[in-house]
């Protein structure tokens, strides 16, 4: 039986989850309407996609993830901050794979998209809200 302190991060967990679902999903989309249906650059496309998901991301993990009270003023700027680094090293994980291992495309982004969230639910939950 889980303990309550335990069940309430699992459902804290899983809100997160959710969230980055969600936010994943806009990402996709915006991406592919706008490099598929207008013809902007993916580069392009990918940053405006991008800020989409950050503020589905942002506004998602402050009110239901992590119900935070913290001030805007605050968690925002450590959540850009955390966001960005995020990004950072998923591609950081991604070149040091493709470097220093054989592993293929899949397994090298399968691992990033598993770590980087990790990491980043750990960081949100004890320094951003």
């Amino acid at each position: 039986m889980l303990t309550p302190a335990l069940r309430s991060e699992v459902g804290r967990i899983l809100r997160f989850a959710a969230v980055g679902l969600a936010a994943t999903a806009v990402h996709l989309s915006v991406a592919l309407v706008l490099a598929g249906l207008f013809g902007v650059p993916a580069q392009a496309a990918n940053l405006a996609a991008f800020v989409a998901a950050f503020w589905v991301s942002y506004i998602g993990h402050y009110h239901f993830s992590f119900q935070s009270s913290a001030r805007h003023t605050r968690a925002f700027w450590r959540f850009l901050g955390v966001a960005l680094a995020g990004f950072a090293a998923g591609a950081l994980a991604l070149e040091a794979t493709a470097h220093l291992t054989d592993w293929g495309d899949l397994a090298r982004l399968t691992i990033s998209a598993m770590l980087v969230p990790a990491v980043s639910y750990i960081v949100n939950r004890l320094f951003v809200f």
